[in-house]
């Protein structure tokens, strides 16, 4: 159940892998899934945020959350640059 919030993520990656090569500019079919997985990642967290009732297993888990959000973040941004074909 730890992991769920990692689902997200793989799915961004796989997508970006499928859809980046037949994708055009402006495929709003392309980019809509890939923009889904940062608030879906983001729920994800805080429901096992909610779920724990030990202070200390929240903490960690606000951590985890912390460093995952940021590193998707950033994934998130590369995958959408490469779906859309507008490299910086």
């Amino acid at each position: 159940m730890i992991y769920w919030p990692l689902a997200p993520t793989g799915f961004l990656l796989l997508w970006t892998a499928l859809v980046a090569p037949i994708a055009n500019n402006s495929d709003q079919w392309a980019i809509i899934p890939a923009e889904c997985t940062l608030p879906l990642a983001l729920a994800l967290h805080v429901f096992l945020l909610l779920e724990r009732r030990n202070k200390k297993q929240r903490r960690m888990l606000l951590c985890y959350a912390a460093i995952h959000l940021v590193v998707l973040f950033f994934i998130l941004v590369f995958c959408l640059t490469a779906i859309t074909k507008t490299f910086v």
